[in-house]
């Protein structure tokens, strides 16, 4: 468990982070490029501005968090639930949801070229302005 609430800023590249609980935390304009974060609970945690290229977030909780202008190019979004999420411009070019829970999330004005919502469940869920064209693979 962790003590300190806010993070902001922190480096926790390349990091395993396996099952953490950072629920509720300020993790704005941290460092989370290549971390292992499967099964992390991110539960109504403020990501914005943060960096999660190449993070390994496969069946972590990302319910309620916001990741407003967060990069999450190549990142591996397996399995997560990611309900009623701001995903505004959110660059997550070539990430993978399969199988992940992406209902009622905004994704407005986010790069989603080349990703992955293979079987994904997207009720309620907004792409507003969103770049999903090219390469864009949604299939049940």
């Amino acid at each position: 468990m962790l003590l300190d609430k806010s993070m902001k800023g922190a480096d926790f590249s390349g990091q395993d982070l396996t099952e953490r609980n950072l629920s509720f935390c300020d993790l704005t304009g941290c460092n989370f490029s290549n971390a292992i974060m499967t099964e992390c609970n991110l539960h109504g945690a403020v990501c914005e501005e943060a960096n999660f290229e190449g993070a390994i977030l496969d069946f972590a909780d990302l319910t309620y968090a916001n990741f407003k202008n967060a990069r999450m190019k190549s990142a591996s979004l397996k399995s997560i639930s990611l309900r009623w999420e701001n995903m505004n411009k959110v660059d997550l070019e070539e990430a993978d949801f399969t199988d992940a829970d992406l209902t009622g999330t905004c994704f407005l004005g986010s790069n989603m070229i080349n990703a992955n919502v293979t079987n994904a469940v997207i009720e309620d869920t907004s792409f507003d302005d969103t770049s999903l064209l090219k390469g864009f693979a949604l299939s049940a």
